[in-house]
Parts: C-alpha cells; sequence; structure tokens
C-alpha cells in the first residue's frame, strides 16, 4: 500500500499504538476466553455495533460443552463486557 500512495506522491500516517496491560483474576479467564471467541458476532444497526449475536455465543458454549449453570454464569459475565465495550464506542466515536 505504501508504494502506490508513494506513486500518486501521498505517504501513510502510522499511529503508535499504546498498549494497556490487561490484568484478569482466575476466576474471570473463561468469560474473557469467551469473549474473545465472539469479539467477531457484532451486529450491527446503522450507527454502528448494537450487541452480541447470542446465537453464536450459544454456539461457542455448546462446542465447549459447558452445563448449563455454567452457560448462564459466562453468559452474564459476558453482557458485562458487551455493555462495556458499546459504552466505550460510543463515548470514544
Amino acid at each position: 500500500m505504501d508504494k502506490a500512495l508513494a506513486l500518486m506522491g501521498l505517504a501513510a500516517v502510522y499511529e503508535e499504538e499504546q498498549w494497556e496491560w490487561l490484568y484478569l483474576w482466575p476466576e474471570h479467564v473463561e468469560s474473557w476466553n469467551l469473549y474473545q471467541a465472539v469479539s467477531t458476532q457484532w451486529v450491527h444497526g446503522l450507527n454502528g455495533p448494537v450487541g452480541l449475536n447470542y446465537q453464536s455465543v450459544e454456539g461457542v458454549m455448546r462446542m465447549w460443552h459447558l452445563k448449563p449453570r455454567k452457560q448462564r454464569e459466562l453468559l452474564y459475565n459476558l453482557q458485562v463486557m458487551e455493555r462495556a465495550a458499546l459504552r466505550a464506542w460510543r463515548e470514544n466515536s
């Protein structure tokens, strides 16, 4: 891409990413893993993401052979992360 831009007399400007460390308590690792597993399953509306596709969430939990009680626990934790992500996106847009 840089070569194509250079042909037009343009140059890309890359911002240096700032990474923040994420610390998880051991009891939250499974919830975080679920969030990561479904992180490509956002439903988008006219103004951007509106939530996760829960059919995909259910599918992942089924593939992981989770018991119903564990599914409820992880779904609750996932919804907390989902709301936080949506709030952060709204604040940064």
